[in-house]
C-alpha cells in the first residue's frame, strides 16, 4: 500500500509528468516494425477481419476448387482436381460477380486485380502459373492445395 501510494504521488506531481510526456515524444527507433510487431492472437483477428475481396475470393477458390458459384459450373469430379486453367478476363468477371453476389462494393480494376495475381506467380510456391501468352490472351493455372498454403503462410486465407 505505502509502494503503491507513493508511486501515485509520484506520477501526479508535474515533473514526472512532463518527463514521461517528455518520454512518449521520443521516436521510436524501430527499424522494420512489420516483423518486428508482436503478433498476438488479437493481431491475427484483426488481419482476418480486414482481408481485401480479393483474399477471400481466392479464398474460395482454394476451397471450392473453382471460380464460380452457380450450379451450372458444378462437375462431380471436381473434388480430385488438383489445378484448373482460367483465362485472365474470366478471372476477374469471376471475381466482380462474386463480391456482387456477397453486395461488395467492387473497388478494384481489372488492372490492380492482374497485378495482385502477379505477385502470386512470381511468389517460390508456384500457386498461380502464368503460361506463355495465348492467342486469346493471358491464362492462369491455379493449383488450389499451393494457393492455400500461400495464403495461409501470409496470413491470407479466409
Amino acid at each position: 500500500m505505502e509502494y503503491m501510494n507513493a508511486l501515485v504521488k509520484a506520477c501526479t506531481s508535474e515533473k514526472v509528468a512532463r518527463a514521461y510526456y517528455q518520454y512518449l515524444l521520443r521516436p521510436m527507433k524501430v527499424k522494420h516494425f512489420q516483423k518486428e510487431r508482436p503478433q498476438t492472437e488479437y493481431y491475427y483477428e484483426v488481419v482476418a477481419r480486414n482481408l481485401p475481396p480479393i483474399d477471400r475470393f481466392l479464398s474460395f477458390v482454394c476451397i471450392n476448387k473453382r471460380i464460380r458459384t452457380s450450379t451450372l459450373f458444378d462437375n462431380p469430379n471436381e473434388d480430385d482436381k488438383e489445378s484448373e486453367e482460367y483465362g485472365a478476363h474470366t478471372l476477374y468477371v469471376s471475381f466482380v460477380d462474386w463480391c456482387k453476389e456477397r453486395t461488395w462494393i467492387h473497388v478494384i480494376t481489372s488492372t490492380s486485380f492482374g497485378t495482385k495475381i502477379g505477385v502470386i506467380t512470381k511468389s517460390l510456391e508456384e500457386a498461380i502459373v502464368k503460361p506463355p501468352r495465348k492467342r486469346d490472351g493471358c491464362h492462369y493455372i491455379v493449383y488450389f492445395e499451393k494457393l492455400e498454403y500461400y495464403l495461409r503462410t501470409n496470413n491470407r486465407f479466409d
